[in-house]
């Protein structure tokens, strides 16, 4: 009961404060592994990435694969009377959307060789074209056995510490 009392009190702080819409952008450069890239930008990405980190690693949702019903059903264990109906909803579509049984993402950090082009851009420095030209490379040459190989495919050397420290290359 003491948790549930304690995990209110945060919310109501959180939420009064309105640090749910600034929270996700204003942090995102602070580790050179900054998982929260790999949430796809929305209204409820910062509610997941605030109250599940409250007591979860991201990567335990990152690689999740969980139709509605299942997210639906954790949610209520996990955060249950914490946010209004309105949030919870928006919570529940949004790890469907993108975490749900269509989700690429099983293993964390991500495998350069078996990312599809949808999670490739959601990394830092990759855009459409490098995207393309990362999956043309491992067409044409087999398995990038060092991340050397696509360096210089990134164009600052902020956006590949901050991949590099997503990815690895087996």
């Amino acid at each position: 009961m003491k948790k549930y009392l304690c995990y209110f009190a945060i919310l109501f702080v959180l939420l009064s404060q309105n640090i749910f819409a600034q929270q996700t952008e204003s942090n995102s450069s602070d580790s050179a592994a900054d998982i929260k890239v790999l949430f796809p930008d929305s209204e409820a990405k910062s509610y997941v990435t605030i109250l599940c980190a409250s007591c979860h690693d991201l990567t335990r949702v990152l690689v999740q694969q969980k139709d509605y019903v299942a997210w639906d059903n954790t949610l209520v264990r996990m955060i249950g009377g914490m946010v209004s109906d309105e949030q919870f909803d928006l919570i529940v579509n949004y790890l469907t959307d993108h975490f749900g049984p269509d989700n690429t993402i099983t293993e964390f950090p991500l495998n350069i060789n078996t990312l599809s082009k949808p999670v490739l851009l959601r990394l830092p420095g990759i855009n459409d074209k490098n995207a393309d030209e990362v999956l043309n490379y491992i067409e044409l040459n087999g398995n990038i056995s060092s991340l050397d190989e696509i360096r210089q495919l990134i164009e600052t050397e902020e956006d590949w510490s901050a991949l590099s420290g997503l990815i690895v290359a087996e």
